[in-house]
């Protein structure tokens, strides 16, 4: 049977009769003579016989609202032709990165346009994935493991008192919650779905990206970069404005003296609607001091 009509409703309103397809954002019609502007309501994970036929999804399940994904006429037959090999998963994800950027901007008469603006693929920096991560490492010792929550502001105390020179390296690992538990996230900053999954958004010319956000009122890192939300942030001292993306991994030289502090990057003033904290492993290596 299809689609409940209460669901269906339920899916137009969650995606703003827009397709969810990555890049498209056509502006949909439930019924109209215009094939290239009606929308549809299509499976996710499929009957016997189709492309993306799970033998553990049960069958009652096929109708639900969480099976369904709303696309244009022209996304719809891209998606259901078995050679593009789209499968559940990645259409998940699909539908999730639309429903975070719906519930960012709903009742934005600009929404459209921002959710191509607001939203960028993450791109991994090329020092940090060199970078080993064991707790044997010969050169950096583990000095502190720390849990950081995600609704204090202010950070945590590290209990660890930095020195200029001394040469640091950071690992964290974890999933936080933001908006209520409408968002996962990892110390990166990538927006995750429940699962851990990366939601993913269209790269340029090449294969999905990871999505990550920056809001313009969350702090600022590395001398003025724009603060990315959920990410790790560390900073020595009282002078947050020195602040660093840690992500998940970071090596770095301290420039200053004093304590180091960690906390979960998120626009200012917003932190109590958090969940759950990162675990991270904080690993010293003293350089020359200055005098």
């Amino acid at each position: 049977m299809p689609i409940h009509d209460d669901d269906l409703r339920r899916l137009w309103k969650d995606s703003v009769d827009v397709c969810n397809f990555p890049g498209c954002r056509k502006q949909l019609l439930r019924e109209s003579e215009d094939a290239s502007h009606k929308g549809f309501a299509c499976q996710i994970r499929g009957t016997l016989g189709t492309v993306r036929h799970d033998p553990r999804f049960g069958t009652d399940a096929l109708d639900s609202l969480e099976n369904h994904i709303l696309l244009c006429d022209a996304h719809s037959r891209t998606i259901a032709d078995p050679s593009n090999n789209w499968t559940a998963p990645t259409l998940l994800n699909i539908k999730a990165t639309h429903k975070i950027a719906v519930d960012l901007h709903r009742g934005d008469p600009d929404f459209p346009a921002k959710l191509i603006n607001e939203f960028a693929p993450f791109e991994v920096a090329s020092s940090s994935s060199r970078l080993p991560v064991r707790h044997e490492d010969p050169v950096f010792r583990l000095v502190k493991t720390i849990h950081v929550d995600s609704k204090l502001e202010e950070g945590v105390d590290a209990d660890l008192v930095v020195r200029v020179g001394d040469r640091l390296r950071i690992f964290a690992r974890g999933l936080i919650t933001l908006d209520s538990g409408g968002t996962f996230c990892s110390p990166e900053g990538i927006f995750c779905n429940h699962l851990g999954l990366p939601v993913m958004f269209p790269g340029k010319g090449g294969p999905p990206l990871p999505v990550v956000r920056a809001h313009p009122e969350a702090y600022e890192t590395d001398g003025g970069q724009p603060g990315r939300v959920g990410s790790l942030i560390a900073w020595t001292g009282i002078d947050r404005t020195r602040a660093l993306r840690i992500g998940s991994l970071r090596e770095f030289t301290s420039s200053c003296d004093g304590r180091l502090r960690l906390a979960i990057n998120d626009a200012r003033g917003r932190y109590e609607d958090n969940d759950g904290d990162f675990r991270v492993d904080v690993f010293l290596n003293i350089g020359p001091r200055s005098s």
